[in-house]
């Protein structure tokens, strides 16, 4: 309060210049705007006592002032709660599509077809077993009934069964029956055994014309029965000594 400061500074410099504490009297006696002649007794008891009751004020408020400047004001200010929570993130991908200029080049491509090699030989090219009487039969694939030496029946082969018939060479196996014609091949005995039957040689008989025929026969035997047999069909002057004809027989 500015007053109160005005009147504790004048109140502090009055002390300092006497430099000893004064009377309220001497206060009074000293008061530049005194005017007159002394108070009496009466009026200067109530003076005094003014004097104190001022001087009491003044302390008062001074003391009220010190404990304003000394009180600080605490102010609460509610606090705002903390709120923990989980934020899921969501990254949205933004995309700019920018339109390419394609530059298409059809380049003309060549579809080359590479041959295809066929593991099936046509029937046609395949050599033919030849027969024994071509005006029976004429030459034919995998037979099921052969002589050797066409002039008898005497030494055949039946149940043939082909495991193999190829350009160069064709297998079978087979039963091979022989006739020792004692006393006579009317009469004789006929001894079977297993065999394995080989025929080859592929090459043009002229009594077949344009046909391709397997030219030779071996017969082996599979069992210790029996005895290894050979044969050839062509012409007479090329047939090797001690070899018969052969050839299939209408079953």
């Amino acid at each position: 309060m500015p007053e109160l400061e005005d009147a504790l500074r004048a109140y502090a410099a009055f002390v300092e210049r006497d430099h000893h504490p004064r009377s309220v009297d001497d206060v009074i006696a000293t008061s530049p705007s005194r005017q007159g002649p002394p108070l009496g007794r009466g009026p200067r008891l109530v003076l005094a006592a003014a004097l104190v009751l001022v001087a009491a004020l003044v302390l008062g408020l001074a003391l009220a002032h010190a404990t304003d400047g000394n009180h600080e004001t605490i102010t609460t200010r509610p606090s705002t709660p903390t709120s923990t929570s989980t934020s899921t993130s969501t990254t949205v991908s933004s995309t700019t599509t920018i339109p390419a200029t394609s530059s298409s080049t059809t380049v003309p491509t060549t579809s080359s077809t590479s041959p295809v090699t066929s593991t099936t030989v046509s029937t046609r090219a395949l050599p033919l077993a030849p027969a024994c009487d071509p005006n029976l039969k004429g030459p034919g694939l995998r037979p099921t009934l052969i002589f050797l030496g066409c002039a008898t029946s005497a030494d055949n082969i039946d149940h043939l069964v082909w495991t193999s018939w190829t350009p160069t060479k064709a297998t079978a196996t087979a039963e091979h029956h022989v006739n020792d014609c004692l006393p006579s091949c009317a009469g004789g005995t006929f001894t079977t055994y297993p065999v394995v039957v080989t025929i080859y040689d592929p090459g043009y008989v002229p009594s077949y014309g344009d046909a391709l025929v397997f030219r030779r026969l071996t017969v082996v035997p599979t069992t210790p029965v029996g005895s290894a047999e050979s044969a050839y069909d062509g012409p007479a002057a090329s047939r090797p000594p001690g070899q018969s004809d052969w050839g299939l027989v209408p079953a």
